[in-house]
């Protein structure tokens, strides 16, 4: 919660240091995975993964883009229920590396997907309201997407799961 409000803080000051580096994203999603292995198998969620390896670099700041990628992972393990199922896929579109984290989960209702990227907006939803949160996460992932140069967008269906996705530039493409 408190690494929740300091980076909030520093994103909404525009102090937050971005160090650019020459990384391939595939390593991001599949060391993310690795960390939330555990809690997937204990859920006994299905997990398919259509990330390849032969990806153009992009070039950005690796820290942030763990961060969005944890976030984004995490979310859709807390907000699926056990035997769920999350699927992680990532194309090139033009300059743009698209990555997508989809999920069996809750869903967003379409009227709290406008207030989805609203700090502290927190769902009505028991299901949602029984975890823990600080209203901030995707708060800040958009606003690091956004500073790198991406896009974020989301997809949802209440009772049927959600998708959340960014892009960030190709190597050479900023």
């Amino acid at each position: 919660m408190i690494n929740d409000l300091r980076d909030f803080a520093k994103l909404e000051g525009f102090k937050l240091h971005l160090e650019p580096s020459l990384f391939p994203i595939h390593e991001v999603v599949y060391e993310t995975m690795g960390i939330l292995m555990e809690d997937i198998r204990a859920a006994k969620m299905n997990v398919q993964m259509a990330v390849s390896d032969d990806l153009p670099p992009i070039i950005t700041d690796r820290t942030h883009v763990e961060q969005i990628v944890t976030n984004l992972l995490s979310n859709a393990v807390k907000y699926t229920d056990e035997g769920g199922h999350i699927q992680v896929r990532a194309e090139v579109r033009t300059d743009f590396v698209h990555l997508a984290v989809s999920d069996t989960g809750v869903g967003i209702d379409e009227k709290e997907l406008k207030r989805l990227f609203e700090p502290f907006f927190c769902s009505e939803d028991p299901f949602v309201r029984a975890r823990q949160g600080t209203g901030l996460g995707l708060v800040i992932v958009k606003m690091l997407v956004e500073r790198q140069g991406g896009e974020l967008t989301v997809e949802s269906v209440k009772g049927e799961g959600s998708t959340f996705a960014f892009s960030v530039p190709v190597a050479g493409e900023q």
